[in-house]
């Protein structure tokens, strides 16, 4: 009998592995489409790495079954949307970070190409 599916949002079994002084999290989640989508992160330790992959993964189904109807109040939808924009100010607050280590170390590995050359 073939394993069930998951449903649209649900995040699989996250795998964590330490790559030197960084921790690497993989995970598969399915989109509103239902197609699977691999997510891989890295952080500075296990929890913030957990916490990336949950993060990437909502992004992905986009939270598309958080249910609003006619009797939702406007306190839920404001709760709602106050989390889903701490939770976008969160995630480019890591991409800020992971993108000025990515400067630094090309900036670096540039360095000692030039240096190597002369």
């Amino acid at each position: 009998m073939a394993r069930p599916r998951k449903a649209p949002g649900q995040l699989g079994k996250v795998t964590i592995d330490q790559r030197g002084d960084r921790f690497r999290g993989r995970a598969k989640v399915r989109n509103g489409a239902g197609e699977e989508v691999r997510i891989t992160e890295y952080a500075d330790s296990a929890e913030e790495v957990i916490t990336a992959v949950k993060a990437k993964a909502q992004l992905v189904w986009g939270g598309l079954f958080a249910e609003v109807t006619r009797a939702s109040t406007v306190e839920q939808l404001a709760q709602l949307w106050l989390a889903t924009v701490a939770d976008l100010k969160r995630q480019l607050a890591v991409a800020e970070n992971d993108l000025a280590r990515a400067s630094v170390a090309d900036t670096r590995g540039a360095s000692r190409t030039v240096r190597e050359e002369q």
